[in-house]
């Protein structure tokens, strides 16, 4: 991909490289960290394809081994690249073993009240959030549920994880339906995570008890979200976290300031020289992408070295 200046502003271009017909609109989709496969979920089935030349190699939760008994809403692949996750509308976690010619069930897990929304890996262990405001940890490995959680007074749709060296510790953000952004850390998976702060809504769209996003923070790149939070991700170097709502906007906040002005961020760029691509990565990724139609297009990326 390559990025564009017009007026001002910054597009995103770039080459498609593959497209993928479908049997039915995709709900979600999971690169491995190798680079080599690619999952795609499209209404109760899973497809694993090779990334580099689209062949389908794999077809879960179809026919003879069927866990899910409704739509999977999502994947994701495990640190090691030989499993993978589905999340169904049953708030169901299935856990598939890949290593063999056909995909075969490893664990199934069960904990939520509600819609499962977003998932993601910390140390080897698996972090799921739910419209029942919770956030649970599990072993995925052996099917279990850990002691390491944290609950929200509202539903919470996205989830972002950073991982940094020991012995620094783990860091979660969820981001929730009220506007709110929260941040946990726990010393271990053995403990309840920690509230150590948080960034809220714009306080006059907050006071104001609508139930729908209001655009005045798209008018005003100044304010917090004036609406319900759709996904937030972190940079690769954990220094910037990107935010997307239904208020129409994504925010790119400092992880160290939590504030999202462009003073704070310029401010934190000459200081710590963070890496610009990373932070347009996740700039990108906060962004929720709705595949609609029966394809699936992958473009190249390349990212501009004068951003």
């Amino acid at each position: 991909m390559s990025v564009r200046s017009t007026r001002n502003k910054k597009n995103l271009f770039g080459n498609l490289y593959k497209c993928i017909l479908l049997d039915d609109e995709a709900n979600g989709v999971d690169i491995s960290s190798d680079q080599h496969l690619l999952a795609v979920v499209c209404g109760r089935g899973c497809y694993i394809y090779e990334l580099a030349t689209s062949t389908l190699l794999m077809k879960m939760n179809l026919k003879h081994v069927v866990p899910h008994k409704c739509n999977i809403l999502m994947c994701r692949f495990a640190p090691n690249n030989t499993h993978l996750i589905t999340i169904g509308e049953d708030m169901q976690i299935v856990t598939w073993n890949l290593t063999g010619k056909r995909p075969k069930v490893h664990k199934r897990m069960k904990g939520h009240q509600d819609l499962i929304f977003d998932a993601s890996f910390i140390h080897n262990a698996l972090v799921t959030c739910s419209a029942d405001g919770k956030v649970f940890t599990w072993d995925w490995m052996n099917g279990k549920q850990l002691k390491a959680n944290c609950r929200e007074a509202s539903c919470i749709r996205g989830l972002a994880v950073y991982n940094p060296p020991a012995p620094l510790q783990a860091r979660i953000i969820s981001a929730c339906a009220d506007g709110s952004i929260s941040f946990f850390d726990s010393p271990s998976l053995d403990t309840t995570w920690t509230k150590i702060g948080g960034i809220p809504p714009d306080q006059k769209w907050a006071a104001s008890g609508r139930f729908g996003a209001s655009h005045a923070g798209w008018i005003d790149p100044q304010l917090n979200h004036t609406g319900p939070l759709f996904q937030c991700r972190l940079s690769s170097n954990g220094r910037f976290l990107a935010t997307a709502g239904e208020d129409s906007t994504v925010k790119l906040w400092s992880v160290l300031s939590l504030r999202n002005d462009a003073a704070s961020s310029r401010s934190y760029n000459e200081h710590h020289r963070p890496d610009k691509a990373s932070a347009l990565v996740a700039f990108h990724a906060a962004g929720r992408s709705h595949i609609t139609g029966l394809s699936l297009a992958l473009y190249t990326r390349r990212i501009a070295q004068s951003i």
